[in-house]
């Protein structure tokens, strides 16, 4: 009938109970603790934080992170995909003097693409800012999700 079945297709999406406070001069795991859906159970919300691909392919991930209290007293702010705890995907950069002239309430930081991973790859997103106090946080809001394409 030229219909696709793929009701047991993985695909996550995950967001912070709570929000989470960053540290300056750091690089720091966010902490995706509340499972919106997890189909295949291969995202661990509670100890790692990252999504493990239960076969090889093409996978979209994405992210939407509201930062709240972003201080422009620091150089920057970027955001990584990350795999298997090193290698980084991509990065999202706020310029923090070059974008703002006061510290900022709220900023939403939002990214998608897709990526070829292996069985057995960790996928997770990072938060580092360079320089600045430590005020920001990853707001409740923010959310990371992703599904395999084929």
């Amino acid at each position: 009938t030229g219909r696709i079945l793929t009701p047991a297709r993985p695909a996550f999406s995950v967001k912070r109970n709570g929000n989470q406070g960053i540290s300056n001069n750091s690089a720091e795991k966010i902490e995706w603790n509340e499972e919106r859906f997890d189909i295949g159970g291969n995202f661990d919300h509670t100890t790692n934080y990252y999504f493990t691909a239960p076969i090889t392919g093409i996978y979209q991930l994405q992210y939407n992170l509201r930062l709240e209290n972003l201080d422009t007293a620091g150089a920057y702010v970027q955001v990584h995909i990350k795999k298997n705890n090193n290698l980084t995907l991509d990065t999202y950069t706020i310029d923090l003097n070059e974008e703002f002239t006061s510290d900022v309430d709220y900023h939403m930081a939002t990214h998608a693409s897709i990526y070829q991973l292996t069985a057995n790859d960790t996928v997770y997103v990072e938060y580092s800012q360079s320089g600045g106090a430590t005020q920001t946080q990853v707001q409740s809001e923010s959310i990371f999700s992703g599904y395999l394409i084929g």
